[in-house]
């Protein structure tokens, strides 16, 4: 991989996960929607954050901007290209690196804005998934992995239940 690879990958997905945020909103909240047209302005819509990983300042990898408010995470983004979790260390609860970069990373961030810690991870050739508190869902959906008070599930239906909560 040539120098500078990893960091440009890890910027991409950030760049997906704040537009997918974006477009996810923008289509299925009506009171996002109409905030977002009210203001008319495309630098308010959540954002990869350019100082994530520079400086302690940082709340998370994604600035959510006028997003915070409907869904109040700080979001630690990872892109790992060989994610070794499989289905035996998940019912062991061998969930170390996740638990590090939620701990490390994500709560530490999430604590100096008053939000919710979140991890959002894939691998090559996977789908996207989130990491959390399971505080945050009142009910927790049909498909997700459960690893003592954490939970695992798509990102997609974590954002859906978010969504329905927030509305």
């Amino acid at each position: 991989m040539k120098p500078g690879a990893k960091t440009a990958k890890g910027n991409k997905f950030e760049e997906k996960i704040a537009k997918d945020l974006h477009k996810f909103f923008l289509e299925n909240s009506i009171k996002y929607k109409n905030l977002f047209e009210s203001v008319g302005n495309e630098n308010i819509k959540p954002q990869r954050d350019s100082s994530s990983g520079k400086f302690k300042r940082s709340s998370g990898d994604i600035f959510l901007n006028i997003l915070q408010p409907y869904f109040p995470f700080s979001i630690e983004c990872k892109d790992w290209k060989n994610l070794d979790l499989t289905l035996n260390q998940l019912l062991k609860g061998e969930v170390k690196s996740l638990e590090k970069i939620y701990s490390e990373q994500a709560k530490v961030a999430a604590e100096k804005k008053d939000l919710e810690p979140l991890v959002v991870f894939k691998s090559n050739h996977t789908k996207v998934f989130c990491y959390f508190d399971k505080k945050l869902l009142q009910k927790l959906p049909k498909n997700y992995i459960r690893v003592d008070n954490r939970v695992i599930m798509l990102f997609d239906d974590f954002i859906k239940l978010q969504l329905g909560e927030n509305e």
